[in-house]
């Protein structure tokens, strides 16, 4: 856990360096923990906000929706549905492809499963046998 303490200090101490209003950090602070929150657990369009209480040093989470009328919302169609399909399976014939593709590159000539010879490296000068 960290310690308050030093946690307000230190924000006390960035505000006064830089000349930046304690609030303003608080703020920044909040905004960070409201990111690293939905990069972790959120989903694509949520909006998190997070609150820090200075005071016990607990911070709170919210996720804020906004309340709309069904005429605003757009309708789901069939047409919607197939289009999001298509556009899966084009994503994984591009995957088989290129998965082919790196199979043709690492072994070419040899058939699946089989192994290909190895070639000696050496460093040092060259010997004859």
């Amino acid at each position: 856990m960290i310690d308050l303490k030093q946690f307000l200090a230190g924000i006390q101490q960035l505000s006064e360096e830089k000349g930046i209003p304690r609030e303003k950090v608080i703020e920044a602070v909040e905004m960070a923990l409201a990111a690293a929150y939905k990069k972790e657990y959120g989903e694509r369009g949520q909006i998190i906000k997070a609150y820090l209480d200075e005071k016990t040093g607990k911070f709170k989470l919210e996720q804020l929706k906004q309340v709309v009328e069904e005429s605003m919302l757009k309708p789901e169609t069939e047409e919607d549905e197939i289009e999001e399909k298509k556009g899966k399976e084009i994503k994984e014939e591009k995957k088989e492809k290129t998965s082919s593709k790196n199979k043709e590159k690492a072994s070419p000539g040899l058939e699946p499963g089989a192994h290909q010879p190895r070639a000696e490296v050496g460093l040092g000068p060259k010997t004859e046998e």
